[in-house]
């Protein structure tokens, strides 16, 4: 029973905090292209570090 409250507790924590990041990202209006960040991502992965490109406002 505890354990149930403890990962509703944590389920309601991550969506939170995923709302939070959400309203951020449409507050700023910027963005990064998938594929950009896929690599990125692929990239890291593979244990190389790399610096992240800045996200730019979008054009759409």
């Amino acid at each position: 029973m505890a354990e149930k409250a403890n990962n509703a507790a944590h389920r309601a924590d991550f969506h939170n905090m995923a709302d939070e990041r959400y309203a951020e990202l449409v507050a700023s209006g910027k963005t990064m292209p998938w594929r950009k960040m896929c690599c990125y991502l692929e990239t890291r992965a593979f244990g190389k570090s790399l610096a992240c490109r800045a996200a730019k406002k979008s054009t759409s």
